[in-house]
């Protein structure tokens, strides 16, 4: 899987690179987290929200295709409450994460609705666990690391909407590789972003501004 993402990000990267078609820029939002047990996209408990936090390439495979490349920063976890017991479990997981998404606008035009889905290699940098009774704390500490699997795949489904150089995205994403794999917990996360991007100047104008160029110096 690691060798197929790594050849279709290559396959895609160099001619991007040689015609100059990518647009990028800061991404940034709020994501919605819990923990279930294996349940695909299926929601456990109360969510825990978490900053969202990178940047996005956005390679120009066609008017209405792209592909996306953005490492970002992700808080996920979970939020659990006891009643029973008047008791809360605060779990909180800093990923770092690379989401390769195929991008493709609904319109000719790729400004507008888009469609998004792909797939996302993580890494979980670290992790801890918060339980409180009444209001009193009993348990701060780190996630023990013995059975955790720090590496994870992800996949995702999102749908936005692009004016000018601003983009909003709904997208969802969950884990299809347990992080414990005892309990096969896995994340899911939902997540608003909103990315500002640098785009390439069409062809036109830059001929334009090069025959401008020429004339000044004449």
């Amino acid at each position: 899987m690691r060798h197929l993402c790594s050849l279709l990000f290559v396959t895609t990267l160099v001619p991007c690179v040689m015609q100059g078609q990518i647009a990028h820029g800061p991404r940034v939002g709020v994501g919605m987290a819990t923990i279930n047990a294996g349940q695909f996209f299926r929601w456990t408990g109360l969510p825990k929200f978490g900053l969202i936090a990178g940047y996005s390439f956005d390679m120009i495979m066609s008017d209405q295709m792209s592909l996306m490349l953005e490492p970002m920063y992700v808080g996920k976890g979970s939020f659990v409450q006891a009643a029973q017991y008047r008791q809360t479990t605060r779990t909180t997981l800093h990923y770092v994460e690379v989401p390769i998404v195929l991008k493709i606008s609904v319109n000719k035009n790729p400004q507008g609705l888009f469609l998004g889905g792909g797939i996302i290699p993580g890494y979980l940098i670290r992790g801890t666990e918060r339980i409180t009774q009444d209001g009193q704390e009993l348990i701060d500490r780190p996630i023990s690391e013995e059975n955790l699997r720090r590496t994870q795949f992800s996949l995702c489904l999102g749908l936005g909407f692009e004016k000018g150089p601003l983009e909003m995205e709904l997208r969802g994403e969950n884990s299809v590789t347990p992080f414990d794999p005892v309990i096969r917990r896995q994340n899911l996360l939902f997540g608003l972003h909103v990315t500002f991007r640098f785009r390439p100047k069409p062809e036109e104008e830059e001929k334009e501004d090069a025959e401008e160029d020429y004339f000044d110096e004449k």
